[in-house]
């Protein structure tokens, strides 16, 4: 049904003037090849937008993971800070009380 719609444009095209047939035939085979053409294209960027989003994520992932990681050594070293702190202010008094 298309097919005949189609073949009956053309002939219609063609039998009015062979020249301008040919050319507008020669047009709408240059746009259906340029669908083609640009749709494959644009399925491969998207195909390659996907992947580099999907490796982008597993980066983020991974350094929101090492963040999460620092945080927890500066946590310890804090502690660790606190604990020489108190140690120090023990040893200053443990000193003070000898030599008094």
């Amino acid at each position: 049904m298309i097919e005949d719609g189609i073949g009956n444009a053309i002939k219609g095209f063609t039998d009015a003037d062979p020249v301008l047939g040919g050319v507008i035939v020669f047009l709408l085979l240059a746009l259906i090849w340029q669908n083609r053409f640009f749709g494959g294209i644009i399925r491969e960027l998207k195909e390659e937008l996907t992947t580099e989003r999907a490796e982008h994520q597993k980066t983020r992932a991974a350094q929101i993971e090492d963040i999460r990681n620092l945080g927890h050594v500066a946590t310890s070293v804090d502690g660790l800070r606190h604990s020489v702190s108190e140690m120090h202010t023990t040893i200053r008094d443990v000193l003070v009380r000898k030599a008094g």
